[in-house]
Formats: structure tokens, C-alpha cells, sequence
């Protein structure tokens, strides 16, 4: 998998295919929270299942209601450590 490399293609609604997934942080119906290439990407809905969770491609299709995708914060090539803060 490329590691800078992030899609995602949102279908009705109803289906997320990602592309670029690094981890699961947390997996709910109603929200989901995954690691992706970019940074950390929020999912809020209703109903929500994992079709496809394939992370050594980095891979994951959900299904159901899906209300939001949210990116907090800076993706993480634009982050700095507190270390490159205070010396740079």
C-alpha cells in the first residue's frame, strides 16, 4: 500500500469505500474512528457495519446511514513533535 495515498468514495449514503486505512481506533454503529494516511477520519451514522476490513491493503468498506466524515486536527505529514516545535 501506498503510504501517503488516501480515497474515499461515499455511495447514497449508505456506503464508505476507503482506501489508505492504517488502523481501527474505535468501531461502533453509531461512529467509527480510523487512522488513515491523512490522519485520523470520523465517521458518524447509524446502522453502521464493516463489509470489508482488509488492512494490510488498507482497505474498509462500511455500510449503513452515514450522517458525517470529519478529519480533526492537521494530517499527519503537517504534524510537528513537540520536539521539532521547541528546536525548529
Amino acid at each position: 500500500m501506498n503510504e501517503s495515498k488516501h480515497f474515499l468514495s461515499l455511495t447514497d449514503r449508505t456506503r464508505l469505500d476507503l482506501e489508505g486505512v492504517r488502523s481501527v481506533i474505535s468501531f461502533r454503529e453509531e461512529a467509527t474512528e480510523l487512522e488513515t494516511a491523512l490522519g485520523t477520519l470520523q465517521i458518524t451514522g447509524e446502522g453502521l457495519h464493516m463489509e470489508k476490513l482488509d488492512l494490510d491493503d488498507g482497505k474498509v468498506i462500511l455500510t449503513g446511514r452515514i450522517d458525517s466524515l470529519y478529519y480533526p486536527g492537521e494530517p499527519d505529514e503537517n504534524r510537528k513533535g513537540i520536539f521539532r516545535r521547541l528546536f525548529s
